[in-house]
């Protein structure tokens, strides 16, 4: 929208500064929608908004949609004001597109659980294999059966909880996703092109080598 966007007038300019803030916003608005977190109530989304704006979202179900509807009516305001051309308008549109494409794809995959014998069944093989491995082995490898039989159903138990995380890479553990860190350095960087000296500091992980 920055490039795009003629800010010749002091109206253009107030639309286009408000359209960056608003996504960034938007983000944050998703981040909170894939970890179950209230949207109206996040302190980075409210920043970047007006009272009367954020005070909205608190009767929106998805407030990632409402941010939206509110881009594509200030894309359509610069349209009428002259500050877009057509091709230009359509590029942006397209983008408010794709971001509707990759947000429902990311509540597909919220949403869908998966079917519950899938870990059941995995974790009990597990145990038996756990229970059944020193048998097999105490009468060739002796008393080197028990380390053995550790180290193996230690791998084991570590894949089975990685897949745990896997069914829902949006929670807020260790193996998830860093959707703070994404969102943060996506707010850093939009921040830098609006011209603002004290952006968020740059995410790092914490003294366990986490990243959220």
């Amino acid at each position: 929208a920055l490039g795009y966007v003629d800010g010749s007038s002091a109206a253009a300019q107030a639309i286009q500064h408000d359209l960056v803030r608003r996504h960034i916003a938007y983000v944050h608005a998703l981040r909170c929608a894939l970890r179950e977190q209230p949207a109206a109530r996040d302190p980075e989304l409210a920043r970047h908004l007006d009272p009367a704006e954020r005070a909205a979202l608190d009767d929106e179900p998805n407030a990632g949609h409402a941010l939206l509807h509110h881009q594509v009516l200030a894309i359509a305001e610069l349209g009428r004001l002259g500050a877009l051309d057509g091709w230009r308008l359509q590029q942006l549109d397209r983008s408010i597109a794709m971001l509707l494409d990759v947000q429902g794809g990311c509540e597909r995959i919220k949403k869908t659980p998966f079917p519950q014998s899938y870990g059941f069944v995995g974790t009990k093989l597990i145990g038996v294999y756990s229970a059944l491995l020193p048998l097999g082995m105490v009468e060739s490898a002796g008393w080197l059966a028990i380390p053995i039989t550790v180290l193996v159903c230690l791998a084991f138990r570590l894949i089975d909880e990685v897949g745990d995380a896997l069914e829902d890479p949006f929670a807020m553990q260790p193996l998830a996703l860093p959707l703070q860190a994404i969102t943060t350095t996506i707010e850093i960087d939009l921040e830098r092109r609006l011209g603002q000296r004290e952006p968020p500091p740059t995410p790092t992980p914490d003294a366990q080598g986490v990243l959220m």
